[in-house]
């Protein structure tokens, strides 16, 4: 996972930064593919190689994506199916005022470990849920009815499965602008 990026804003008023810390990953790809091949005679790929898709082994989207050829098979292998969101974890760390740090875990519903930092007016917190979480996450903190900061932070948030391709977390989002540089999530 690449860490070195971090998301929110960087400004004195609404102060936040997250970065992502750690993401479920699959330790046999071997002993997976051969078990699904044995048991139920055929591929868990077989969705990448009939589209000629190369399966990326350290990709949460590619692995949610055999689940859903398993599951499903010869069905496009990323329509999402979201009771596979849970088979996959995220955690994240969040430095943020005290009081957004509150708010943001309240709205979000992600389990929170929270300290305080030598700066007072800050908590660290390591932010963790499995993606079906995050997913609720971001609907909750995207919502227009809570403050422009806790939008910023589930802006962040759905930037960051944007840029990481995990569609089968936002599949299905609407997604519109809000004229202050955040977005307002809703479920289709």
């Amino acid at each position: 996972m690449d860490s070195s990026h971090t998301y929110g804003p960087n400004c004195c008023i609404n102060m936040f930064i997250i970065k992502p810390l750690s993401e479920t990953q699959v330790i046999s790809w071997g002993s997976y593919c051969s078990a699904i091949e044995e048991f139920l005679d055929r591929s868990a790929t077989a969705g990448f190689d009939a589209k000629y898709m190369t399966l990326e082994k350290n990709s949460l989207s590619h692995f949610l994506a055999t689940l859903r050829e398993v599951e499903y098979p010869g069905t496009n292998p990323f329509d999402p199916v979201y009771a596979h969101l849970d088979h996959a974890h995220m955690s994240m760390l969040l430095i943020a005022t005290k009081e957004l740090g509150s708010t943001v875990i309240s709205k979000s519903r992600l389990h929170a470990t929270t300290v305080q930092t030598a700066r007072n007016d800050f908590s660290l917190s390591i932010l963790s849920g499995t993606l079906a979480q995050w997913r609720i996450a971001i609907i909750n903190t995207c919502d227009p009815s809570v403050s422009q900061e806790i939008r910023e932070f589930g802006t962040a948030v759905l930037e960051y499965f944007n840029k990481i391709d995990l569609r089968q977390v936002v599949s299905g989002l609407v997604q519109t602008p809000m004229g202050d540089k955040t977005i307002r999530v809703r479920a289709n």
